[in-house]
């Protein structure tokens, strides 16, 4: 799926490598970029390199610090302007950590997902994965939110149902 020239795009985990990498081309398209982290395991500078690289677009990238665990912030982000879509890749992933510290895991990776789905839902969102996009877990690394409804060029295989197994959810 093409981003919309002119859409407004949440991006959480934005200043992460992966992230910032997608702010950088959906800038690129035309798109405004509203990126959402807490810098727990990436910098602003990531995204002022972005902004380096696009400098035309540089104004249409703005950043909120703040945990994907915060409520009010989330739902700060979201009023400040209208959000088109939301691409989620706040996600730890660091196999030993996750070990070491699981609940740290469990409560950012899960309770995270469910505190940002319950914000967009208070905005008008209907959470369906239209794109599932993996480069960590085989499974869901990346939910793509559109807005009330299914995207209409939404790919063939795309998943129409939000029921998934409960142990698959969010991993």
């Amino acid at each position: 799926m093409a981003p919309v020239e002119g859409s407004t795009v949440l991006v959480t985990g934005g200043a992460g490598y992966i992230g910032s990498h997608t702010c950088l081309q959906l800038l690129a398209a035309g798109c405004k970029v509203v990126v959402v982290d807490n810098l727990d395991n990436s910098s602003e500078e990531s995204l002022r390199r972005v902004k380096e690289l696009i400098p035309d677009k540089a104004d249409n990238l703005s950043f909120h610090d703040c945990d994907i665990l915060d409520r009010e912030g989330l739902d700060k982000a979201f009023a400040a302007q209208k959000v088109d879509a939301v691409i989620h890749f706040a996600g730890l992933k660091a196999v030993g950590e996750s070990v070491a510290q699981p609940m740290k895991y469990y409560s950012n990776n899960i309770v995270g997902t469910v505190v940002l789905v319950e914000v967009m839902e208070k905005h008008g969102y209907v959470p369906s994965p239209g794109t599932i996009l993996s480069s960590v877990t085989g499974w869901l690394q990346c939910l793509i939110f559109w807005p009330r409804r299914f995207p209409s060029d939404c790919p063939r295989g795309c998943p129409l149902t939000r029921v998934l197994h409960p142990s698959r959810q969010f991993e």
